[in-house]
């Protein structure tokens, strides 16, 4: 039976006995009993609703990490690229001076980039 159905009937039970106060202290017990529950009920339902904008809180953060994850290359990745993107200079570019001019630069960016990374460590 559900909480409100046992209230509304537990209600017209307690007003039929009226008369007789055994029946009516029945009544009545059964009456605190389904409000009782019925306080139980609404834990366990104020719970769910709590578990469930937890799981909400949770699944947007986790979302948002792979979002970032996306974002972001590893050392190994930036490596891989810059020894392609040599592969092609080395390739493309004939003359030695340029490529020679070329290689400099790239270095220079590792070198800088390695230094501002030893010092954010700091």
């Amino acid at each position: 039976m559900h909480l409100f159905e046992g209230l509304s009937k537990n209600r017209h039970d307690a007003a039929e006995a009226r008369s007789e106060g055994t029946e009516m202290a029945e009544a009545f017990q059964k009456l605190r009993k389904l409000i009782r529950e019925g306080s139980g009920d609404t834990w366990a339902w104020r719970e769910v609703n709590s578990q469930i904008a937890l799981r909400m809180k949770l699944a947007e953060s986790e979302r948002r990490r792979l979002v970032e994850l996306s974002q972001t290359i590893t050392v190994e990745q930036a490596l891989l690229l810059i020894g392609q993107l040599s592969g092609i200079i080395n390739t493309e570019v004939k003359d030695p001076k340029e490529r020679a001019a070329i290689a400099r630069q790239f270095r220079a960016i590792t070198d800088d980039q390695g230094s501002e990374s030893r010092h954010s460590m700091r």
